[in-house]
C-alpha cells in the first residue's frame, strides 16, 4: 500500500511521525509553558487566558497531542500483553482460561 502526501507517495511502513517529530512538540509546549513574564508559576489555564492566540493553541495542540500519543502507546503495550498472553497460553497445556468480560459506560 502507499499513501499519498503533497502529490508524492511514501510506503506503507515509512511512518507518519518521527520521534523527531515528538520531540520538537514536546520542546515547543515546554517554549511556551512557565518560560513567560508573569507565567513563570501559572497554570495550564492561565497560561491559555493569557497568551497570544497563536501561542495558546500552539501549547494546547502540543498537551492534547501528548495525551493521543499516550492513548497510542497503551493501546500498542495492551496489544503486546494480550499476544504474550496468547502465546503463553498456546505453549502451555492447561486450556486457555475463560475470559469475563464487562463494560460499564
Amino acid at each position: 500500500i502507499r499513501i499519498p502526501m503533497n502529490g508524492e507517495l511514501f510506503p506503507a511502513d515509512m511512518p507518519i511521525m518521527t520521534r523527531q517529530d515528538f520531540d520538537n512538540i514536546a520542546n515547543d509546549c515546554n517554549y511556551l509553558f512557565q518560560t513567560k513574564a508573569g507565567l513563570v508559576n501559572a497554570t495550564y489555564y492561565e497560561h491559555l487566558r493569557a497568551l497570544d492566540p497563536t501561542e495558546g493553541l500552539r501549547m494546547a495542540t502540543a498537551d492534547k497531542f501528548s495525551h493521543f500519543a499516550l492513548m497510542t502507546n497503551d493501546l500498542i503495550m495492551f496489544d503486546r500483553v494480550r499476544q504474550l498472553e496468547q502465546e503463553r497460553s498456546a505453549s502451555a497445556s492447561e486450556p486457555p482460561r475463560q475470559r469475563h468480560r464487562e463494560f460499564d459506560l
